[in-house]
């Protein structure tokens, strides 16, 4: 059903006219008039009839502008990239699961397969590790290879996995004689590699649980389990970079300590740009010919302004330069000085007609129900009276079903499954979308990433601090 709605979007005279005015641009184009999930069924037009990668830049929950792509072009064509989600120079470090998403996008991203790519505005803004850094980051495992167990678990080391005596969390590894467990970022479960001195000889994914082998297979690949590499030329990149500084206090030397050790530590991703060999951001990843899709401009300059304004107090709030923090400007690059703001494929979504001309498409938010099916009957009998047809879109087949069965029958009216965040009202194709969460008013999320983690031991006593237990 949603896949019909896309297409009755799409032939719309409007549309059409939008996508060649878009295919023919050379600077930005502002589409106006976009209430509820319809910015994200244009987002996905867009991408699949110009072809290139799409990136889509939110001001904020662009979590579920994600999830309505998803629903619209298939999981498998959407990449999701989030910040962080910690302040800057915090002495925290992203969850392991952001962390996994994110380095799924840059890797899929670097294969060079058009994708969708949805993120919020930080995430944009952020320097991030160059595409060079990751492309020799990341550990490629294939059945015959030849490479020593030592090798491995040096690499692994320096790309941020943790040893454990046993492997049940990602971005962990244990060794036992001539085998070696890890679970890598992107995989959704275990490795088990075990080598006949210096040659790979099974490659086995096992269960997390019972650390039971399952599946045989030929070759993998192992992401950084953090967004640092600590390698001899990322050590050596990050001490030249304090050098000439008056550093001073405690932490600056433990942070030092720790770097030459190659040990990571919670909070390391403050300094993360003296690493990099480069400064770089997720549209380093990007192809030059690729669609950036924004969302409400007002508000990303709106946002980009405070995260710069944030950036720029921590930084002095927090030891500044003297604690051999990396200035703002090399964490954070403007939303202006970007491609996002300045490239030739842009387009400028908003719900509000924009001053200085664009293409209003003039959707509507639809009526309100307030869990009355009375109500429902009512509205679906006059847009039927009207000429439009109505699309009730359900979570699953159940709420399909009982909704059927308590709407009046009319040919202007179905009912199937689908999900999308909001429905609209598109009066150009005469065409009404209604969610069965908007009927009811109950309102549900998938589930994000879980607030706590668990950890393991202390890999060394310089974590230790007075009052430690």
């Amino acid at each position: 059903m949603l896949s019909h709605i896309v297409e009755e979007i799409r032939q719309s005279r409007s549309v059409e006219g939008l996508v060649a005015a878009v295919k023919s641009a050379d600077g930005p184009v502002r589409v106006s008039g976009l209430l509820g999930s319809s910015g994200a069924i244009l987002a996905g037009v867009l991408h699949s009839e110009i072809g290139a990668t799409t990136a889509v830049i939110c001001p904020d929950r662009a979590d579920e502008t994600r999830e309505d792509l998803e629903s619209i072009l298939g999981e498998g064509a959407v990449l999701y990239f989030p910040d962080w989600e910690i302040l800057p120079f915090d002495e925290f470090s992203p969850h392991e699961a952001i962390i996994g998403a994110r380095m799924r996008a840059l890797s899929d991203l670097l294969e060079g397969r058009p994708h969708v790519v949805v993120m919020p505005i930080r995430a944009l803004m952020r320097r991030i590790i160059p595409p060079a850094d990751l492309r020799a980051a990341v550990i490629r495992i294939g059945l015959g290879d030849s490479m020593s167990p030592q090798a491995l678990v040096s690499n692994l080391v320096g790309t941020g996995y943790t040893r454990r005596q046993i492997v049940e969390d990602v971005g962990t590894f244990a060794t036992r004689g001539g085998i070696i467990d890890v679970y890598p970022q992107g995989l959704d479960s275990p490795v088990r590699v075990e080598f006949f001195g210096n040659e790979i000889e099974s490659i086995r994914e096992f269960d997390a649980i019972t650390q039971r082998s399952t599946n045989r297979i030929d070759g993998f690949r192992i992401l950084p389990a953090r967004e640092i590499v600590l390698d001899e030329s990322a050590i050596e990149r990050f001490m030249g970079r304090l050098r000439g500084r008056r550093l001073k206090g405690r932490q600056i030397e433990d942070v030092v300590l720790h770097v030459k050790d190659r040990f990571f530590f919670d909070g390391m991703e403050a300094y993360a740009p003296h690493f990099y060999s480069s400064e770089a951001t997720i549209a380093s990843y990007l192809p030059k010919d690729a669609l950036y899709v924004l969302i409400e401009r007002e508000s990303l300059e709106a946002k980009s302004a405070d995260v710069i304004a944030e950036a720029e107090a921590l930084f002095k709030e927090r030891g500044g330069k003297a604690n051999g923090l990396p200035e703002p400007g090399t964490v954070f690059e403007t939303f202006e000085a970007g491609p996002a703001a300045t490239g030739d494929k842009v387009v400028e979504i908003s719900a509000l007609k924009a001053p200085g001309g664009s293409y209003d498409l003039d959707f509507k938010s639809p009526e309100t129900f307030g869990g009355s099916l009375k109500v429902l009957n009512s509205v679906l009998e006059e847009s039927t009276e009207a000429g439009y047809r109505t699309f009730i879109l359900c979570d699953n087949i159940g709420q399909a079903e009982r909704l059927e069965e308590v709407i009046s029958e009319s040919d202007g009216v179905a009912v199937g499954v689908g999900s999308l965040r909001q429905g609209f009202i598109y009066p150009e194709a005469r065409l009404k979308v209604i969610t069965d969460h908007e009927i009811f008013g109950r309102y549900t999320r998938k589930p994000r990433y879980p607030r706590f983690r668990g950890e393991g031991p202390i890999e060394s006593y310089r974590v230790l601090g007075v009052g430690d237990f």
